[in-house]
C-alpha cells in the first residue's frame, strides 16, 4: 500500500523541483512576485501553497502529505494541486483573475483487526481527480498579507470513475507576498 504512495511522493517531489527551476529561470523578468501561504480549494487542492506571478499570469501550486503509522495500522494521505491564473484587472491592492485548476488527492489506508484466534487486514484506497474553472479576487493588506477568494465550477472523478460530480466549488487562501 505505501509503495504506491511513495511512488506518488517521488512524482510530487519531481514536480516541485521543476516548479522551483522554472521560478529561478523566470526571476529575470521585471514584474515578478511570489506568495507563500495556506490554501483550501475545491478546485486546486489544499495545504501549503506557493504562487508565482509574472506580469498578468500567475501559477500556483499547493499540497500536503500526511503519514500515520500506529501499531499495525498505516495511513498515507496526500494532495497536490496546481492553478493557472490570468489577471483581468489589477489596481493598487486588488486583483481579479480568471483561473483553471487541477487537483489530485489520494488516501491509502491499511487497518488490521485482531480478534481472538483471527487477524484480518483491510486495505482501502481512494483517489480523486478534480479540474475546474472560475474567477477570483485577491486583496493585499499591509503591503504583504494577501487574501484570495475564488468561486468556480469543478468536475471531480473519484475512484476511477465510480463516482463523478460537477458542482460549484470555492477557495480561500492567505499568504505572505514578496
Amino acid at each position: 500500500m505505501l509503495k504506491t504512495g511513495l511512488s506518488a511522493l517521488k512524482l510530487t517531489s519531481t514536480l516541485m523541483f521543476c516548479l522551483l527551476s522554472t521560478t529561478l529561470a523566470v526571476r529575470a523578468q521585471t514584474d515578478v512576485s511570489h506568495q507563500i501561504g495556506l490554501q483550501f480549494s475545491g478546485i486546486s487542492g489544499h495545504g501549503l501553497n506557493y504562487q508565482l506571478q509574472v506580469d498578468r499570469f500567475g501559477f500556483e501550486t499547493s499540497g500536503y502529505i500526511f503519514l500515520e503509522q500506529e501499531d499495525r495500522d498505516d495511513r498515507l494521505e496526500f494532495n497536490v494541486g496546481a492553478e493557472l491564473q490570468y489577471s483581468l484587472m489589477q489596481r493598487d491592492n486588488i486583483r481579479t483573475y480568471g483561473l483553471f485548476g487541477v487537483n489530485y488527492h489520494s488516501v491509502d489506508e491499511t487497518d488490521v483487526i485482531v480478534s481472538p484466534g483471527n487477524e484480518d487486514s483491510f486495505e482501502y484506497r481512494r483517489e480523486d481527480f478534480t479540474t475546474g474553472i472560475g474567477m477570483g479576487c485577491e486583496v493585499v493588506f499591509f503591503d504583504h498579507l494577501a487574501l484570495n477568494l475564488d468561486l468556480g465550477y469543478g468536475y471531480t472523478n473519484s475512484d476511477g470513475g465510480a463516482y463523478k460530480e460537477t458542482q460549484a466549488k470555492g477557495a480561500v487562501s492567505i499568504g505572505y507576498r514578496f
